[in-house]
């Protein structure tokens, strides 16, 4: 193996090694954001119309049970370095709608 082709493969571990970390933070962050949501839709019953927050609460729902799901696909696949870009779009894929839905609730608190 030349020393190109080590620097390489050495990368791609690395590469894999922060998806696995991406991933791992899933079990905390898909069971506290749903418990903090219906939390939030507590306090903002009387605030906010009834149907927005039972729809941003399906919303917060929906994403962490797909959220589990890529998490236990990842679990199951033990992917190797050549998947590291599937397993990163993946995890975006599930992290990024969080970020939105949780702005709604900060820009209707501060509203009100």
């Amino acid at each position: 193996m030349d020393n190109q082709t080590a620097k390489n493969g050495g990368q791609s571990d690395i590469l894999l090694e922060q998806v696995r970390l991406v991933f791992a933070s899933v079990p905390f962050s898909a069971t506290f954001i749903p418990i903090v949501s219906v939390l939030l839709c507590i306090l903002l019953w009387d605030a906010v119309g009834h149907e927005a927050i039972l729809g941003w609460l399906s919303a917060i729902m929906l994403v962490s049970l797909f959220r589990w799901w890529q998490y236990w696909r990842f679990q199951a696949a033990r992917p190797l370095p050549e998947d590291t870009e599937r397993w990163w779009r993946q995890a975006l894929l599930g992290g990024c709608p969080v970020r939105p839905f949780m702005g709604c609730v900060r820009a209707v608190a501060v509203r009100h």
